[in-house]
């Protein structure tokens, strides 16, 4: 039985690797089309293409649970609002004034805003585990914007983009927390 389980973890590796890189490159590409396409632009023709290719796999659940979808447009909308509309827009705006390097740093604080908004909206408590991945994802992304000397944190001082990308970032957290708060029923 172990040998069935092992030959699959090469393909779960590379398949966990996916979304990193979309992540990642959706930034290079937002980069790349600063000049071309102003952000919310950007956004809307991002999102019309991943509807189009989401419709064939989409379709048929929509419709069958569209009463309660409907009952529930406006929660959904808050959703799609704050965690696509929002955080693309201001990433794809951050995007103009920041490098993708900086854009990135200030979104891997994600995991910190995401607990931290969880604690202060849900009360949810933080395990011993969710706190001891705080400090690593906090400590992992000061010491690279640090470039691994402490003393250049006091000389730090963030541009225009860099506080767009804290803000896309906090409406994507935000987006994470409440989407568990989904109403029973909406799958």
């Amino acid at each position: 039985a172990p040998r069935a389980t092992t030959g699959r973890l090469p393909s779960v590796y590379a398949i966990a690797a996916f979304p990193p890189l979309f992540w990642a490159g959706n930034f290079l590409i937002a980069r790349l089309m600063r000049d071309a396409v102003p952000p919310v632009q950007l956004s809307f023709w991002r999102w019309a293409l991943a509807l189009l290719i989401l419709i064939p796999f989409c379709w048929r659940p929509i419709a069958e649970n569209w009463p309660r979808i409907r009952a529930n447009l406006p929660f959904l909308a808050l959703l799609g609002a704050i965690g696509v509309t929002a955080f693309n827009c201001f990433v794809y705006a951050a995007l103009h004034h920041t490098t993708i390097v900086n854009a990135a740093l200030v979104n891997s604080l994600l995991p910190v805003v995401t607990f931290l908004l969880a604690y202060l909206l849900l009360k949810e408590r933080l395990t011993a585990r969710q706190l001891a991945g705080i400090a690593v994802s906090l400590c992992g992304a000061l010491l690279v914007i640090c470039r691994g000397e402490p003393t250049q944190l006091l000389a730090f001082t963030p541009n225009r983009g860099d506080v767009l990308v804290f803000v896309g970032m906090s409406c994507w957290a935000l987006y994470t927390v409440l989407v568990r708060r989904r109403p029973a029923g909406l799958p």
